[in-house]
Order: C-alpha cells, then sequence, then structure tokens
C-alpha cells in the first residue's frame, strides 16, 4: 500500500516557458529536473524504482507521480502542466507490483512505437 508524500515535486517555473519553448526545449528541461530529482531521492535508499515516474491519464492529460520511496511505498505528486492529481485513495491502494507492471507496459509501449 502506497503513502502520498507531505510534498510535490514543482516542475512549472512559470507558464510563459510553455508558450515560448519547443516541445523539445520542455521536453529537455523535463528530463534534466527529473534526473536531479532521482538522484537526490535515491541517494542513500535502496530500490529499483526510485526516480521512476508513474502516470494516470485525468480528464485531457496525466496526473504524474515519481516514486521517491520503494519501502514502504511513497510517492509524489509532480506539478507540471495542468498539474493534475488522482485522489489519495487511488494512490493508497497502489502496490509496488502495480508500479512495476506499469514500468513494464510503458516499456513495451516504447519499444513498439520507436523509430529504431
Amino acid at each position: 500500500m502506497a503513502k502520498l508524500a507531505n510534498f510535490y515535486l514543482d516542475f512549472n517555473e512559470g507558464f510563459d516557458i510553455w508558450v515560448s519553448s519547443s516541445h523539445d526545449e520542455i521536453k529537455s528541461h523535463f528530463e534534466t529536473q527529473h534526473n536531479k530529482w532521482k538522484v537526490h531521492y535515491s541517494n542513500g535508499r535502496k530500490g529499483d524504482l526510485i526516480g521512476y515516474i508513474w502516470n494516470a491519464p485525468v480528464a485531457d492529460g496525466y496526473a504524474n507521480y515519481m516514486v521517491v520511496k520503494q519501502t514502504p511505498l511513497e510517492l509524489a505528486h509532480i506539478d507540471w502542466l495542468d498539474g493534475y492529481s488522482v485522489a489519495d485513495a487511488h494512490i493508497r491502494g497502489l502496490t509496488v507490483e502495480d508500479i512495476r507492471q506499469h514500468k513494464v507496459g510503458r516499456e513495451v509501449l516504447e519499444k513498439l512505437f520507436s523509430k529504431k
């Protein structure tokens, strides 16, 4: 059973960056920030899922969360674009196995739709 962290990861640095930046620039910025978070939260913690971004569809986008602790499972909300979130009960119902299945599914889709 997962726990929602008592903090969130703020990715939005002002709406103007999204208007004036290309898709590649936004993606690069997100990847840079994500790598910083992974290093910070994996420091001294064990678990292959730390830093993994789990998401769930909401409205016209996704609610994004990062695994910040694996045992016990803890996820932090990522305030990204519209900042969608899911109900806390949804997070509490997640298990490590759910996160692993999500990761495998994403890897299969990425492989299927990759340009390689």
